[in-house]
């Protein structure tokens, strides 16, 4: 059996005195989709932060590919893990392409300039997220879209094991969102990066991840196959509320919450 990319055991943390995480248990395996599902509050964020080195004091065990994150430099652990936070923030006034660039650092040495191995991996990484055309514009004239593409170019410059996304879909419309997620399929299939996603939408979870882990208080409710999450009373105990199930084509089922589902736009207000 393939040993696991990534292990977390009795992972454990308080803020400000606070209780985020409580024994929080979980593996990947290599070239798995997994998300990160629950309500705000839950630890979602914390939990991927925790794992990415952006957070300290935790306690508990954090493996990646058999080794300690203890015993991991940071370099050595840039090289496993590209974790992308939501996006905000001031932009620095950088090119895509210079932007991408910097995802190639971890791999070079104090004074080591770029190379025509590192700029090969740039340009493909633009191809792959289909931002290419984009490559001389400046981060702060693109969208809210343009701008995770860009980022998540820079996670596959970066060619770590492990993509860490902190919702990613957060201020894309429809379409954009859609495309971001066929984006991450496509990359966990032609590159095989396992892709450990945090997200509000428990659609996208069912319908795109492999694998989800839903959490509670800081607890874990559920750690199982997404599209098994496909249960009033499983969704219940991750939400506090009810949901419905609709079929839609290609048989696969959405959910919805029941408050959303019994209210037509005549019903409102």
């Amino acid at each position: 059996m393939t040993a696991p990319l990534l292990e977390i055991s009795g992972l454990s943390i308080a803020l400000g005195g606070k209780p985020i995480l409580n024994y929080v248990d979980f593996t990947m395996q290599p070239g798995e989709i997994r998300a990160i599902i629950g309500p705000n509050g839950a630890g979602k964020s914390t939990c991927v932060r925790c794992l990415a080195g952006v957070v300290a004091g935790w306690t508990g065990g954090i493996k990646l590919d058999g080794r300690a994150h203890a015993d991991l430099s940071r370099r050595e652990l840039a090289r496993l893990v590209c974790y992308l936070p939501q996006i905000g923030g001031t932009l620095p006034a950088f090119s895509v392409w210079d932007y991408v660039s910097m995802g190639r650092y971890v791999h070079l040495g104090l004074w080591d300039g770029l190379g025509a191995r590192d700029a090969e991996a740039i340009d493909r990484a633009l191809h792959d997220v289909g931002i290419g055309n984009l490559r001389d514009r400046r981060l702060t004239t693109l969208s809210g879209g343009e701008r995770q593409m860009a980022a998540i170019a820079a996670g596959l410059a970066q060619e770590a094991r492990l993509l860490v996304l902190d919702e990613p879909a957060t201020f894309l419309d429809p379409l954009r969102q859609d495309m971001l997620l066929q984006l991450v399929g496509k990359i966990n299939q032609e590159r095989g990066v396992s892709v450990l996603m945090v997200t509000h939408d428990v659609n996208a979870a069912m319908l795109h991840t492999h694998r989800t882990l839903a959490l509670h208080d800081g607890r874990v409710v559920y750690d199982g196959p997404s599209a098994e999450l496909r249960g009033e009373e499983t969704l219940r105990r991750i939400y506090d509320m009810d949901f419905a199930f609709a079929p839609v084509p290609g048989g696969h089922t959405l959910a919805v919450s029941k408050r959303m589902a019994g209210v037509g736009v005549e019903d409102r207000p």
